[in-house]
Order: structure tokens, then sequence, then C-alpha cells
């Protein structure tokens, strides 16, 4: 009997206090018969109380699965403004780089004309304006830094020449042809020709004043 009895403190020890009371006021458990009837009474009792908490656990979950439901909506929907919101910024760094190529476009353009500014178109002639005219080649590369007036010259083996007149000739490096069908030839430097025709310079510092087929060099 000691034994079953600390086994029934032991089990209600376990037991809400409100089944325990419970099980206390069952009258055939308190009758006089075997206190071992509690232990058959507990399990039925305890289901029986258990039964609640149950339901309130069942109805807490429903609940919480609309909660997790709403935020699940609200999710989306921030996600859905998100999203748009990264295709406004992208159209937006689209336009803004369009502006900035427009700008520089503009910024060429006004200094285009800030150049251009020294010249001005009179009917077919163009004026320089308050400027010098300086044409050169620094590298001394054949063909550039040539200043050509007149029609049919050769100037392709020339640098930092000038020709004016007709069908002229211009070779070496700095050298001033005139006339018609005159020649600085390649070893020409710093030579001149100032008219006539069919005159050559075949050196540097040489110098023709006109006249037909004359030749000038060392």
């Amino acid at each position: 009997f000691p034994t079953r009895f600390i086994q029934l403190l032991e089990f209600m020890a376990t037991l809400p206090l409100s089944l325990v009371l419970a099980a206390l006021a069952w009258p055939r458990a308190c009758d006089g018969g075997d206190p071992t009837s509690l232990l058959q009474a507990a399990p039925s009792a305890a289901a029986g109380a258990a039964a609640p908490p149950l339901a309130a656990l069942q109805a807490d979950l429903a609940l919480q699965g609309g909660v997790a439901a709403a935020l699940l909506s609200e999710l989306r929907q921030m996600r859905a403004e998100l999203e748009q919101s990264r295709r406004e910024a992208e159209r937006a760094r689209m336009e803004l780089n369009q502006t900035r190529r427009d700008v520089e476009a503009l910024r060429a353009q006004v200094q285009q004309r800030n150049e251009c500014s020294y010249f001005e178109k009179q009917g077919d002639t163009l004026v320089l304006n308050e400027m010098n005219l300086r044409v050169v080649s620094a590298s001394r590369t054949s063909g550039l830094g040539n200043l050509i007036v007149g029609r049919r010259h050769d100037w392709s083996a020339s640098t930092n020449g000038v020709a004016v007149g007709f069908a002229n000739t211009l070779a070496g490096s700095d050298n001033f042809v005139a006339g018609y069908l005159n020649t600085a030839q390649d070893n020409a430097k710093q030579s001149s020709i100032l008219g006539g025709q069919q005159n050559k310079v075949t050196d540097a510092i040489g110098v023709v004043l006109g006249g037909t087929q004359s030749t000038a060099g060392f």
C-alpha cells in the first residue's frame, strides 16, 4: 500500500492543480476504496483536461497561419514595389546618360563655333580676322606643311614649302617656287624660284629670279 500511494502522489505531482482537485473530488476515489483507483481514473481525466489546451493550440496555429499569410502577401507587394523602383532607377540612369551625351555634344559644338569665330565667309572669300596664319610640319613629313596657291602643282615630296603659279613641282624642304613649270628638286633647301618658266633649283640656298630654263644650286 505505501508504495502504491507514493506512486499516486508522484503521478499527481505531474498533473495540473485543477486536474488533481477534480480527481480528489471523485466520490469513488474518496469512498474508502483503493487509492490506486485514482491511478486508473487519472489518465481519462488527464485526456479530458488536455483537450482544451489542444484546441487552443490549434486556434493559435490557425491565427498564426493567417498572420503568416498576411505577411507573405505584404512581402510580395514589397517585392513588386522594389522591382518597380529598380526599373524606374534604371530608366532614370539611362536618361541621365543620354543627357550627359547631349551636353557633351552641345559643348563640342560651342567649342567648335568659338574656334571658327576667327573665320568669316564673305561671298566666295574666307577671311581670317585678327589672326595669323601659320602652315608648318614640325615632323618635316613629306607632303605636309606646304602652302599651295594655284592649280596642278605637285608638292608630294615637299615639306614646309610654298608653291604659287601653275604646274610647279615642289620638293625638298623650306623652298619657294613661283611661276610656270618650275621645279625645286629633292636636294633643294631654303631655295627660291621667283618666276619664269622651266627653271630649277637643285641644291641648298639657290635662287632663280626668272627667265627660262635657268638652274641654280651649288
